[in-house]
């Protein structure tokens, strides 16, 4: 068995802190962001990218519809459709933002049903 010197000790432990720090911050910034979607209550969010699971979580308790990883021309186009905005930052999002609507959507086959709930 191989034995650690105090130095190598010591880099593991500040690795594991900036790790715990970035989890941490993490775990702030979803909690802002959740208390901002919760403050516009809407059914369907759209996102360009991936949503970490700790968010999509959030989301399926909630009962919001999560679409992730769709390409900005087609985002622009349900813009259009639904007359809302494509918000450019989580920092713009406010009680005044303008939610868009379509009443035709609904959500018939989840791809993964155990994130929306179903068995």
């Amino acid at each position: 068995m191989r034995e650690f010197d105090e130095d190598e000790i010591n880099s593991k432990q500040e690795i594991y802190t900036d790790i715990n720090s970035v989890i941490n911050q993490e775990d702030h910034y979803l909690e802002i962001l959740s208390d901002k979607i919760k403050l516009i209550a809407p059914n369907v969010i759209v996102v360009e990218k991936d949503i970490s699971y700790k968010m999509i979580e959030v989301l399926r308790k909630r009962k919001i519809a999560a679409i992730s990883n769709l390409n900005i021309d087609k985002m622009r186009k349900l813009a259009r459709l639904t007359k809302t905005i494509i918000v450019p930052s989580a920092n713009v999002i406010d009680k005044n933002l303008q939610l868009g609507k379509c009443q035709m959507f609904k959500v018939e086959n989840p791809i993964n049903q155990n994130v929306f709930g179903g068995s």
